[in-house]
């Protein structure tokens, strides 16, 4: 897992397009481009609260990589409004692997798959980080808010994911409360 880690590192830093988003339409904007310029991408979102009211979407026809980040842990927040799936991110190019990482995920709806975050893939990996309930900010996002999100556990996580994916490796960061997922589709 540390090997596949630091290939993940040095991806990111191979990508030729790179795109700092600070709002939502900036955010879609860079998606929008990300999928059509030739090379692999990295979108970093600012610190902040996105109130997102339309649906972020990305399905390139092409294949080449995406890495999504917040600018901290627990800094970027991508919020709902309990309305409406926030991202959606769908790649059928064998090597168009997605890396998603310092990403808060709250308030999202959606009829079919993915309030959060919905991923579709043909053969291509993803990298993902689940953060345990009892983590600092998930406490606070779910306050008020508990009986909603009772399956919000690592063991609905993983029977969620495999679902779909095989869990490639995994790798429990410090302090136990965070655990790094590469899927590969089934």
């Amino acid at each position: 897992m540390k090997k596949f880690l630091a290939v993940c590192a040095l991806i990111s830093l191979l990508h030729a397009a790179s795109f700092y988003v600070t709002n939502p339409i900036e955010f879609q904007t860079a998606l929008t481009t990300a999928e059509s310029n030739g090379e692999h991408d990295t979108i970093t979102a600012a610190t902040g609260n996105y109130s997102v009211t339309s649906t972020l979407t990305y399905s390139p026809g092409e294949n080449y990589s995406l890495l999504i980040r917040g600018s901290g842990m627990n800094s970027t927040v991508l919020d709902g409004g309990d309305v409406i799936q926030m991202l959606h991110l769908q790649s059928y190019g064998n090597d168009a692997h997605f890396y998603i990482r310092n990403l808060v995920f709250q308030n999202g709806r959606s009829n079919s798959n993915g309030g959060g975050l919905n991923v579709e893939v043909n053969n291509a990996e993803i990298v993902i980080e689940f953060v345990d309930r009892h983590d600092e900010m998930v406490i606070k996002l779910l306050t008020n808010k508990k009986e909603q999100y009772g399956d919000y556990t690592h063991e609905a996580f993983v029977q969620e994911a495999q679902r779909r994916y095989e869990v490639v490796d995994q790798m429990e960061l410090k302090g136990g409360k965070r655990v790094i997922y590469h899927l590969k589709p089934r």
